[in-house]
Order: C-alpha cells, then sequence, then structure tokens
C-alpha cells in the first residue's frame, strides 16, 4: 500500500506500508508455517 500525503510546505510526501490481518475471524489470510510435500 502506498499513500501520497500532502505536508505543510506544499511538498507530497509518499509513505509505503504493509496490510497486515490480525483475526482470521474476517476471512481467510495468509502467514504462518507452510509444508511443501517435497
Amino acid at each position: 500500500v502506498e499513500c501520497t500525503i500532502p505536508r505543510d510546505d506544499g511538498t507530497l510526501a509518499s509513505y509505503v506500508g504493509f496490510r497486515v490481518q490480525h483475526d482470521n475471524a474476517r476471512g481467510p489470510m495468509k502467514g504462518g508455517i507452510r509444508y511443501h510435500p517435497e
């Protein structure tokens, strides 16, 4: 996720963030330990 926010001096600041889901009651999510068959 990338957000561009205007600053008080008129310049634009760009921030990069990551989506993290802490509660699996809202639906499926990635993460945890995964095992590959090989």
